[in-house]
C-alpha cells in the first residue's frame, strides 16, 4: 500500500514537472483579446496546401491525439484557411461540406494526398478541380450529397463564420492551434527531439492550457 502511494505520489510530481515546465513565450502565447467567451474550445488552423499541416496530420498525428485526451464538454474545431493557394476557398467549402456530411476523418487524408503527394490540383481549371474534388467524395460514398451542398445557404453561411473567426483570432500562418480563444500554441517552443515528443509535448500543452 505504501509503495503505490508513493508511485501515484511519483506521478503525480511528474505531472507537476511537466505543467509548470510549460512558459509564456516559449510553448505558447497569450492573445490580447481572448475570443471564445466561456467556451472550452480547442481550435485548429490548416490548410490542405500547408506541407507542414500534412506533417502535423499524418506524421505526427497531434489532431488525433488531442481528440483523444480533451475532457468531455470541450469543443474541439478544425477550420480550413482560404489564404493558401489558388483553390484555398473551394477547399474550405469542402472541407465544411465534409464536415456536415459527417465524413471529414474519412477526407482529410484523401484531400492532402491529392494535394500534397499526388498533385492535383495544380490547375486553373475550376472544373477539373471541383471533378477531383468529387472523385474523392465518390470514395466514401457522399458524390451525390457532395453535388447538393455546393450552392447551399448553410455552406454560404457557415463559410462567413469561419472567415470571421479566422479574422478574430489574427490567424497568419498555419498550422496554428488556439485554446478557450485565449491562448495560441508555439510550435517552435515544443520539444523536437523525435516525432513522439513533439506529439506528446503538444498535447500536454493544450491539456495545460484547457486548466487555465
Amino acid at each position: 500500500m505504501k509503495k503505490m502511494g508513493l508511485f501515484l505520489m511519483g506521478l503525480s510530481m511528474a505531472f507537476m514537472v511537466s505543467a509548470t515546465s510549460f512558459k509564456e513565450g516559449k510553448q505558447y502565447e497569450s492573445l490580447k483579446e481572448p475570443v471564445f467567451g466561456d467556451q472550452q474550445e480547442v481550435a485548429e488552423f490548416f490548410s490542405f496546401y500547408c506541407g507542414h499541416c500534412y506533417v502535423f496530420d499524418k506524421d505526427l498525428q497531434v489532431s488525433q491525439q488531442i481528440k483523444k485526451v480533451v475532457p468531455e464538454g470541450v469543443k474541439i474545431e478544425q477550420y480550413h484557411v482560404e489564404f493558401l493557394g489558388p483553390w484555398g476557398k473551394e477547399l474550405t467549402k469542402t472541407w465544411l461540406i465534409a464536415q456536415n456530411l459527417e465524413v471529414a476523418d474519412k477526407i482529410k487524408p484523401l484531400l492532402f494526398e491529392a494535394v500534397q503527394t499526388e498533385k492535383k490540383l495544380e490547375t486553373k481549371d475550376a472544373k477539373a478541380v471541383k471533378a477531383v474534388i468529387g472523385e474523392i467524395f465518390a470514395k466514401v460514398g457522399k458524390k451525390a450529397e457532395y453535388d447538393k451542398a455546393q450552392e447551399s445557404f448553410d455552406l454560404k453561411s457557415l463559410l462567413k463564420q469561419q472567415e470571421e473567426m479566422a479574422e478574430k483570432l489574427k490567424v497568419n500562418g498555419v498550422p496554428a492551434v488556439y485554446v478557450n480563444g485565449k491562448y495560441k500554441i508555439k510550435s517552435e517552443g515544443i520539444d523536437t527531439t523525435s516525432k513522439a515528443a513533439y506529439a506528446k509535448e503538444y498535447v500536454e500543452v493544450v491539456k495545460f492550457l484547457l486548466n487555465q
